[in-house]
């Protein structure tokens, strides 16, 4: 009896492992489907190079219709540079695709605290790739990243949300205690290195964070590997920023977190107001006179007008 069960437990094994790395399945209508064999507690590890173990698989239960294997309550385990863990409700073994299909309440998780939860994911193993067209929100660091369909490296270093994409950074503010909250949204796609330490936003690119907003065809943003936080924003293409009643306009701008100056390149043009605070740089760095350097004589009646201003220029600012 107990060989008899051997063999049987071999044979889902191999049934498994033909599933994941087949190429070639039939689909079978729901209606015509007969279930060939069914298993309650199924488990099965795969070991790659120098016999080191690459993933662990678990299902509260498995069901073989022809070439296509479902499961329920499925845990993938993903071991190498950093530990990975996939759960979801259900999941299907496609040999004709080569690929597992997870659906219902998917999540990846990571050793590292990278967090992706979506409705439905594709698992191609041999290429360590996952992808959906499903609503997809992905937390990693200080980044939430949500959008409609993505693709990426089941470790969550490298991903590509395609459309609808909002992202919320959080930067650490040094004078005060809680972070400010930057929210970046774009039509997509949104491609994340977090290898390179850039994240690359197209069409039609709006940034706010709750001082100034940002318009612009395509954006670049970079940070810092060891603290997170963004150090860098390149605007390209259209390039508009409204801080208050301030408006700049160019073809590129390029912001530094660090000394919190924009330098606009590209046939830049200026509207603003005296207000204190002078952000933007066109090469040389243009005054803009506060109250405070008035005397009091001057200050009486004219200080709550506001005094408007129009700079056109084709500087470039460089070196």
């Amino acid at each position: 009896m107990k060989n008899k069960w051997a063999i049987i437990l071999l044979s889902f094994e191999a049934v498994i492992f033909l599933a994941i790395f087949g190429v070639t399945a039939e689909n079978i209508p729901q209606s015509q489907r007969q279930s060939d064999q069914k298993m309650e507690g199924f488990s099965l590890s795969n070991f790659g190079k120098n016999n080191e173990k690459e993933w662990d698989l678990f299902s509260d239960s498995l069901e073989v219709f022809g070439n296509v294997i479902e499961m329920t309550n499925v845990t993938a385990k993903l071991y190498g540079e950093e530990k990975m863990i996939l759960t979801a409700n259900s999941g299907i073994f496609d040999r004709q695709e080569g690929q597992v299909k997870l659906k219902d309440n998917v999540i990846i998780t990571s050793s590292s605290g990278a967090k992706m939860t979506t409705d439905s994911l594709n698992w191609l193993q041999n290429k360590q790739l996952v992808f959906t067209e499903d609503k997809v929100k992905i937390v990693k660091d200080n980044i939430i990243a949500q959008g409609q369909g993505a693709e990426a490296k089941p470790d969550l270093k490298q991903f590509n949300l395609k459309n609808d994409v909002k992202v919320d950074i959080d930067q650490e503010r040094k004078t005060e205690g809680k972070p400010k909250t930057i929210t970046i949204v774009c039509d997509g796609p949104l491609d994340i290195d977090y290898l390179k330490q850039e994240a690359v936003f197209n069409r039609n690119v709006y940034a706010n964070d709750g001082e100034s907003e940002l318009y612009s065809d395509k954006m670049t943003a970079y940070f810092d590997k060891d603290s997170k936080q963004l150090i860098e924003v390149v605007a390209e293409g259209n390039v508009k920023i409204i801080r208050g009643q301030d408006i700049a306009y160019s073809r590129k701008a390029i912001y530094n977190a660090r000394t919190k100056k924009i330098s606009l390149i590209g046939r830049p043009k200026l509207v603003f107001y005296s207000s204190g605070e002078n952000v933007f740089s066109l090469g040389k760095e243009i005054e803009n006179k506060t109250n405070s350097d008035k005397s009091d004589s001057d200050k009486s009646d004219k200080e709550d007008k506001i005094e408007y201003k129009e700079y056109k220029t084709d500087a470039i600012t460089g070196d």
